[in-house]
């Protein structure tokens, strides 16, 4: 699944990171000058909010095209369906962790300071990871019944974005 997903290449995963660095300049240029000039390295909070969302995005993608794009391997062979759910959490997962290394990586780079509080991390994934692989067992239920629902979810999603909280700061929103 992996191998698949990132074309398995270093430069496929670089091209879908290129994708979170293009939306934080995007949205840098939108946002962080209006709402969150005041907030220190807004920029650090940005990027990770928008690989937060890319997360969910592509496991809601991943599930819709679960149990659809593979339905020769689902109807051909006797194992547990969960497996192939968990099989494409995974193969949105990984690249995800990849990025919060990259990130963490350029904060440090940036002196900025850590605390303690990332000995906890491990705990807030596995249960990231389960909350996806849930997402993703019910996107590919919605994918395999409503088929003509997929392409018009990364739209809606995309739209959506821009009225969560990854933007605005409580006094912005009344």
């Amino acid at each position: 699944e992996l191998h698949l997903m990132e074309q398995g290449t270093f430069l496929g995963f670089l091209l879908s990171f290129a994708n979170n660095v293009l939306m934080l300049l995007m949205f840098h240029l939108l946002f962080v000058e209006r709402f969150l000039s005041g907030v220190a390295n807004s920029w650090v909070y940005l990027l990770l909010g928008i690989v937060q969302w890319n997360l969910y995005v592509n496991v809601s993608l991943a599930g819709f095209s679960c149990m659809v794009y593979r339905q020769k391997i689902v109807m051909g062979y006797s194992f547990a369906r969960e497996l192939l759910i968990l099989a494409r959490t995974g193969a949105v997962f990984v690249p995800y962790l990849a990025e919060l290394a990259i990130i963490l990586g350029i904060a440090r780079y940036f002196q900025l300071p850590l605390s303690w509080k990332y000995l906890l991390l491990p705990i807030f994934l596995t249960a990231q990871f389960l909350f996806c692989a849930g997402i993703c067992c019910l996107f590919s239920v919605i994918g395999a019944i409503h088929k003509n629902v997929i392409p018009w979810w990364n739209l809606t999603f995309r739209l959506i974005s821009f009225a969560t909280p990854i933007f605005y700061l409580p006094g912005h929103l009344g």
